[in-house]
């Protein structure tokens, strides 16, 4: 009898140690638009983000023996957006990313590629540029794909397959929709974005939660121009080349963002699903054909299960290029 028992508390000890926490809140967030500088013109932007999601202390959220303690997120974007000269306009986005699992006793890091995503948009409106109207609007429509190009079946040291959410990659093809619309009058403007992501399902039969975006800010804007020179004396006319005119757009403003429960095998996944309200600061300088943008968020309301870990904050900044 004693050996029969001892054989079955080994064997529940083992199981218990191969079980690996599937419970992740990265892969959530999505591309932050903001307000896009020099709309209308062709640009090649550089974008990071970073995000840290803090784990509960319950026992679900053990990898093994093993207390996960924390998911960190980079995010890194290329992002390319050409504007034709009619209505159309084609957005890129080449996301290199680095996610760390910090655990009582191991890290693991994955970095590469994850899916890239591409819309096509239109513009149904666009009259930043018109000197007959005194509130100027800018709508755009767009409906893209997010490609499997990142890596979705990855392991951890001790060979378990880790989260779905934390994997770089959801192994499916995704539908994109999102529009845009900017109102400004004068130095002072509204921007508004959303974004919809309709999830496919990958060949594990796992489908990530359909994730639902949008974001309202209000902005300022200031122009401040140095080094002119007037090209006669006592003239009022200034030399261009010799003026340099810098923007600064400082911003604030609220951001939505609902994900479905995941589904596995056609059933909703446990412990899936999130909603959150994150507050939103941001500040964007121009100069010539150069933009640099710094944000920041703030979780004003989560409403996750008891096991989900949370993040409380992002920051992140973008380059951008103009031609």
């Amino acid at each position: 009898m004693k050996k029969y028992i001892s054989v079955l508390l080994v064997l529940i000890l083992t199981s218990t140690a191969s079980i690996s926490c599937d419970i992740c809140g990265c892969g959530a967030g999505a591309s932050f638009l903001g307000v896009i500088p020099q709309f209308g013109r062709s640009q090649f932007s550089l974008r990071s983000q970073f995000t840290q999601f803090d784990h509960p202390n319950t026992t679900l959220n053990f990898n093994g023996q093993s207390q996960v303690f924390s998911d960190e997120i980079i995010n890194n974007e290329l992002i390319y957006r050409h504007f034709s000269k009619k209505r159309w306009s084609l957005f890129v986005n080449v996301p290199m990313r680095i996610h760390t699992r910090n655990e009582s006793l191991r890290k693991t890091q994955l970095r590469g590629l994850g899916d890239i995503n591409a819309t096509f948009n239109y513009t149904l409106i666009n009259t930043s540029d018109s000197m007959s109207h005194r509130f100027k609007h800018i709508l755009m429509l767009g409906a893209g794909v997010k490609l499997a190009t990142g890596k979705y079946m990855q392991r951890d040291e001790t060979k378990l397959i880790l989260p779905a959410r934390f994997q770089l990659g959801s192994g499916a093809n995704d539908f994109i929709a999102q529009l845009y619309y900017t109102v400004r009058y004068q130095r002072w403007g509204l921007n508004a974005n959303a974004m919809s992501i309709i999830s496919g399902e990958n060949e594990l039969q796992y489908r990530f939660g359909n994730f639902y975006q949008g974001a309202f800010s209000l902005f300022w804007k200031k122009d401040i121009t140095y080094k002119k020179k007037k090209i006669q004396p006592g003239s009022q006319v200034f030399d261009q080349v010799n003026s340099r005119t810098i923007s600064v757009i400082p911003a604030f403003g609220i951001n939505y963002e609902r994900v479905e429960a995941d589904k596995e095998f056609g059933r909703e996944k446990m412990y899936t699903g999130s909603t959150r309200y994150f507050g939103n600061i941001s500040f964007d300088v121009l100069v010539g054909d150069l933009a640099l943008s710094l944000f920041y968020q703030h979780a004003l309301y989560t409403d996750i299960t008891f096991v989900q870990p949370d993040a409380t904050s992002r920051i992140g900044g973008a380059f951008t290029l103009s031609f």
